[in-house]
Order: C-alpha cells, then structure tokens, then sequence
C-alpha cells in the first residue's frame, strides 16, 4: 500500500510539468515498476569474490598504512619531547 505513494507523486509531478512547462517538460512517468528498478540496481551491485577479496585486501592494507602513520607520528612527538643529549 504505501508503494502506490510513489506512483501517485510520480504521476502528480509528471502532469503538473505537462501543465506548466506544456512541450518544455521534462518529467517523465516511470517506464519500470519501483521494485523492478530496486532488483535491477542490486543486480548492478554484487561482485565477484575475486572483487570482493580485493576490496577487503585494500581495505586492511589502508587500515596498516593509517596504524602505521599513527605509530611514527607517537614517536616523532616523543622524540620532540624529551630530545636525547649528545656529549
């Protein structure tokens, strides 16, 4: 039931542009049913496993560069701190 909202607001958009802007408009009512368009995108979306690996490859390699990074700015700022004394 609370689908129909979407189609109504569509159809409503579509025929208030048609009345204002006559030929200018440039809403168009929906070619594919909303729930077609959800499947469809989802469809876009899934990966292969290999792309999958990659990406949580990419992901942990990015998490060790950020510990990495965060580690040599700890020990520049204690370095900063106590500087060791040479004679």
């Amino acid at each position: 039931m609370w689908r129909m909202g979407f189609y109504v607001q569509n159809a409503v958009a579509v025929a208030i542009d048609k009345v204002l802007n006559g030929r200018k408009s440039t809403l168009e009512y929906m070619d594919k049913p909303l729930l077609a368009q959800v499947k469809e995108s989802q469809q876009e979306v899934e990966l292969s496993e290999d792309e999958k690996m990659r990406q949580v490859e990419a992901l942990f390699m990015s998490l060790e560069t950020i510990s990495t990074n965060s580690k040599l700015a700890k020990q520049q700022k204690e370095s900063e701190k106590c500087p060791t004394t040479e004679t």
